[in-house]
């Protein structure tokens, strides 16, 4: 398990992008011996190249390996390649949804990210509350123990990683550079008393890309046929790491049985869907066709 390997940075607009062309030129870019290769090439500080390794591999863009020369390498995977082939500056929003499916899933790399999407079941919370669940969370669930230091800067790296402000022209605020473009997904907002709330209104959710999440967990347990409870509560299921109601993952599923991808059946009081496509490129290439960051909310 880990927490704050991001060094305090939350991602960066543009940095993903430029990881992307750099791994694929470089493999070794992140290698120690090439840090100050690194810092030239990249444009960011020796801290700032150390957090966007952890951030490439916590997001499923690369994978990082050890090579026969003992060089710290980093491979695209399919997702990463699939990215950099069809949208390498991150201007469709299904990017972004994909990098926050990745991130959330990864139990090991992101704890804190895992946790809150799959374990946190409040809707509403402040800091405090934040991290002392979060505490909870680890001495009870994963018998580890965590200084308090290195929850608080995962709290604030959180926050800065969704956080969107209801009032702020990220139009033209010059400082928009500086935030994380997973703000755009709009999955935490602040009140009027500086809480922090889930919004649950994902309407610029595509629903193949909700089903492509729905294919790559399968890819563990190559089940055709799954139930709808399991969509919803399962640990890495849509129902959690989106936030879903009920109505809201059946509409989605109804969709996607209308466009021929799944078929929904009825049994014993439950639903289950069966699996019918099951091409996960394909699946992304339908997404990035039908629906752009751009077509559906106002981002730039």
């Amino acid at each position: 398990m880990n927490f704050a390997k991001h060094r305090t940075f939350y991602i960066r607009e543009g940095w993903l992008s430029k990881g992307l062309r750099v791994v694929k030129e470089r493999p070794c870019i992140f290698t120690p011996a090439n840090r100050e290769e690194a810092i030239d090439y990249l444009g960011i500080g020796k801290t700032m190249v150390a957090s966007l390794r952890f951030w490439m591999e916590a997001t499923g863009l690369t994978e990082e390996s050890r090579g026969s020369n003992s060089m710290i390498e980093h491979q695209l995977t399919e997702l990463g390649e699939f990215i950099l082939d069809n949208d390498p500056y991150f201007e469709d929003i299904n990017s972004l949804w994909l990098i926050h499916y990745k991130l959330s899933t990864q139990e090991e790399l992101a704890t804190t990210w895992h946790w809150f999407f799959n374990c946190f079941s409040d809707n509403f919370f402040d800091k405090e509350s934040f991290i002392i669940k979060l505490d909870r969370y680890i001495q009870e669930e994963l018998g580890i123990e965590v200084a308090e230091s290195s929850l608080k800067k995962d709290f604030l790296c959180f926050k800065n990683t969704y956080l969107y402000e209801v009032n702020q022209n990220y139009q033209e605020n010059p400082e928009s550079a500086l935030t994380c473009p997973l703000k755009d997904l709009e999955l935490i907002i602040k009140d009027q008393n500086n809480n922090f709330y889930i919004n649950n209104n994902l309407d610029h959710l595509n629903d193949e890309i909700l089903y492509y999440t729905i294919l790559d967990q399968n890819d563990l347990n190559k089940d055709d046929q799954i139930s709808f409870e399991e969509l919803l509560e399962n640990e890495n299921s849509p129902g959690k790491i989106f936030r879903l109601s009920k109505n809201q993952l059946l509409n989605h599923l109804e969709v996607l049985s209308k466009k021929g991808y799944l078929e929904i059946q009825k049994g014993f009081g439950h639903n289950f869907i069966t699996i019918v496509a099951d091409d996960k490129q394909n699946i992304l290439v339908n997404a990035y066709n039908n629906h752009k960051r751009g077509d559906t909310v106002c981002l730039k």
